[in-house]
């Protein structure tokens, strides 16, 4: 079985560009760490929103991306983004059963 995360990101109109560059960037870090079986990263059709799907071997895996070096500096980088008024942030947590 593996562990399963759904990231939702909402944002304004205005930062949708700078959201998802930032989330681009993320994509081969996150695809780079051990224990990450697949990781895909959406947009929305309807909102400004995106959508990252985590497939991972642990929980633990998942937490692990959260600490290596190239994710801290993005993360850092866009600190001020993320806090933008309008942004808000959504997981929800999954066991694959099949």
């Amino acid at each position: 079985m593996s562990f399963v995360v759904i990231s939702h990101v909402k944002y304004p109109a205005e930062l949708a560009e700078k959201i998802q560059q930032a989330g681009q960037d993320l994509v081969p870090v996150i695809r780079a760490q051990p224990g990450i079986i697949s990781f895909n990263f959406h947009k929305g059709n309807d909102e400004n929103c995106t959508m990252m799907y985590w497939e991972c071997e642990s929980d633990q895996a998942y937490a692990a991306c959260f600490q290596a070096p190239e994710w801290l500096s993005i993360m850092e980088a866009n600190k001020a983004l993320f806090a933008s008024e309008g942004v808000e942030f959504a997981q929800s947590t999954y066991t694959k059963l099949a």
